[in-house]
């Protein structure tokens, strides 16, 4: 009796052990997703991008900051880059919402994907930290990049402020 209660043991152990219910999701990003990444980490900091500092200022949507583009599809810009969380938006949808929502003293620039170009050599891309108030202003940062094995690295960098 014992031998038929442990022969009826193993074989529901072996039936329903195997079985698992945790599904594992393993998203692989593609080259352009790891290039707009490594391009806007660049962009967002304060060392290399003139008026990255007015991107992270308060307004309705809190921590995120503003993010649109003129050379790429809006569906493919990242919401996050590290800890940083991005709303994104066409540019006169952000113009629209913050001339309604911000404090007028403190208005956030947002951060706008103006050129993406791959050539033989590699990519270039430029950003541009830009204000929706009436003068404009902000700043430019130009990249060029080329892929080594599995992340870009930025070849150069040129930067310009905008009046």
């Amino acid at each position: 009796m014992k031998l038929l209660y442990l022969n009826f043991y193993l074989l529901l152990n072996l039936l329903f052990a195997c079985q698992s219910n945790v599904s594992v999701v393993v998203t692989q990003e593609n080259d352009t997703t790891i290039l707009l990444k490594t391009v806007i980490n660049e962009g967002i900091s304060n060392r290399y991008m003139p008026s990255a500092s007015p991107l992270t200022y308060k307004y309705k949507f809190g921590d995120s900051i503003l993010l649109t583009s003129n050379a790429l599809p809006l569906d493919i810009l990242p919401s996050s880059v590290g800890h940083q969380k991005f709303k994104i938006l066409l540019q006169s949808e952000i113009c629209a919402l913050l001339k309604k929502d911000s404090n007028l003293t403190q208005v956030p620039n947002y951060l706008l994907l103006n050129r993406f170009e791959k050539s033989d050599t590699g990519y270039y891309v430029q950003l541009q930290s830009l204000s929706c108030r009436y003068y404009g202003g902000g700043g430019s940062l130009g990249l060029y990049l080329k892929k080594e094995r599995d992340s870009f690295v930025v070849i150069n960098r040129s930067s310009s402020s905008i009046n």
